[in-house]
């Protein structure tokens, strides 16, 4: 699988769920050292099929227009839902 092919089916099974799985939580909570930092301020909606360095590029260029900083948070469901419980979550 080359990087351009990547995708987010691809990440959740092989590094989403294998590095939550032991504290059954989401990507956000697992890396979260701050988490009142992790507060987002955009909503992200894209398709899980989408190559992930589309949607980073994307996300690149939403915060060029608006001028916003590294520190700009976004939610996006992959990294914020539990990946273990989604039932929970939605």
């Amino acid at each position: 699988l080359m990087l351009q092919h990547l995708n987010l089916y691809h990440l959740a099974d092989w590094v989403l769920r294998p590095a939550t799985r032991a504290d059954c939580c989401s990507y956000v909570e697992l890396i979260s050292v701050e988490p009142e930092r992790q507060m987002p301020r955009w909503f992200v909606s894209h398709a899980w099929q989408e190559a992930i360095v589309d949607f980073i590029t994307c996300l690149d260029g939403h915060g060029a227009v608006r001028q916003l900083g590294t520190e700009a948070a976004y939610w996006v469901c992959a990294y914020a839902n539990n990946q273990h419980e989604l039932g929970s979550d939605l």
